[in-house]
């Protein structure tokens, strides 16, 4: 099942990103392996000659897996954000994932919303700036665009209608 699984969030998520001709947003994580994360955030820390950027594994008080890794402003730039954080769910899938940035790619992530996802209402929703990526006719990647006073947060997560 879990191979099956993602297989089909593999499949997805290709899809997601090759409809966008130009790479310069942040990469879908949902549905992704535990360890493909880990080994995709250690690839982009490699691309860095900055020595403290890694790969850091927090568990929360109800042992729920935290992958995280963290950019210097400077880098920004070239990563589209700061911080890049998952969280892992059943059968070690991606099911969460949290995207921090600043004005100086706020609008790469926004496009990227605008252009692959449909804006919705959500009426239990603080911000009022929800999206959807229709995955199959059960599921879908939910995503939230929330401004604070410095940054931004876009969060992505799977979701079951």
């Amino acid at each position: 099942m879990r191979v099956f699984l993602s297989v089909i969030f593999s499949f997805v998520l290709l899809q997601v990103n090759a409809q966008v001709a130009n790479f310069d947003h942040v990469d879908i994580l949902i549905g992704r392996s535990k360890e493909y994360v880990v080994e995709y955030f250690t690839k982009l820390n490699n691309m860095s000659t900055n020595p403290t950027y890694k790969v850091t594994t927090e568990y929360t008080d109800n042992a729920q897996e935290n992958i995280k890794v963290e950019y210097s402003l400077a880098d920004e730039k070239y990563y589209k954000c700061i911080s890049n954080e998952v969280i892992i769910g059943e059968n070690n899938l991606v099911r969460m994932q949290l995207i921090s940035f600043t004005n100086e790619s706020a609008s790469s992530n926004l496009n990227f919303l605008k252009s692959n996802f449909k804006s919705y209402d959500d009426k239990n929703s603080l911000s009022g700036n929800d999206w959807q990526f229709k995955l199959n006719e059960n599921s879908f990647i939910q995503a939230n665009f929330k401004k604070f006073e410095n940054l931004y947060v876009l969060t992505y997560f799977y979701n079951k209608y």
